[in-house]
């Protein structure tokens, strides 16, 4: 509003100086025109004022078009650039859930396998060193017996006559560790001959 104001006064201004100019010149060589150009100065300068303030309402018009016009296909076009963008963010938000997901799976799936590993080892490792354990120990078991026969032999007393008399009582230890990586396993076993 203030724009078009000043755009009156100025169109009015310029237009008056012009006016004012002509009459100068017509005074000095009519006087009886004179009166009659005085109406018609003033239809004139009102004429020229309605057709600047035309042109200047026009000129606004177009601008405020052309504004208008640009603001919407600036606006619209920030809507889309927006939309695209929210999408893509979407698209992007959804490729590294899924993403994420399939490395979870992979981990737990490693996972479960060497678990599987260790445990089918260490079972093997365990198996092992109970067979090895076992073995041990009848060995010590049979080593223990003739030893305590070879003792016997030696003092003298044999299976008839260990009846009358009480032959000496011998405790007999075996021990063996074995180890499985960081897990050991201890077995003793004991033996006594009378």
């Amino acid at each position: 509003m203030k724009m078009m104001k000043t755009a009156l006064v100025t169109a009015s201004i310029l237009a008056s100086s012009a006016l004012f100019a002509e009459t100068s010149v017509n005074a000095g060589a009519n006087v009886s025109a004179n009166a009659n150009a005085d109406t018609g100065l003033l239809d004139n300068i009102g004429q020229r004022v309605n057709n600047t303030a035309d042109k200047v309402g026009h000129g606004i018009e177009n601008g405020v078009d052309k504004t208008k016009t640009s603001t919407q296909n600036a606006w619209s076009k920030a809507k889309t650039f927006a939309s695209d963008k929210s999408k893509l963010a979407q698209d992007k938000t959804a490729d590294l859930k899924d993403s994420a997901s399939e490395k979870t799976q992979d981990a737990k799936d490693y996972t479960s396998e060497k678990a599987q590993k260790s445990k089918d080892y260490l079972s093997d490792k365990s198996s092992k060193a109970k067979h090895y354990t076992q073995e041990k120990t009848a060995k010590g078991k049979s080593f223990a017996s003739e030893k305590w026969q070879k003792t016997k032999k030696a003092l003298g007393v044999n299976e008839e006559s260990s009846a009358t008399q009480s032959a000496p009582k011998a405790n007999v230890g075996v021990s063996t560790d074995a180890s499985i990586g960081k897990h050991g396993v201890k077995t003793n076993a004991e033996a006594s001959v009378n």
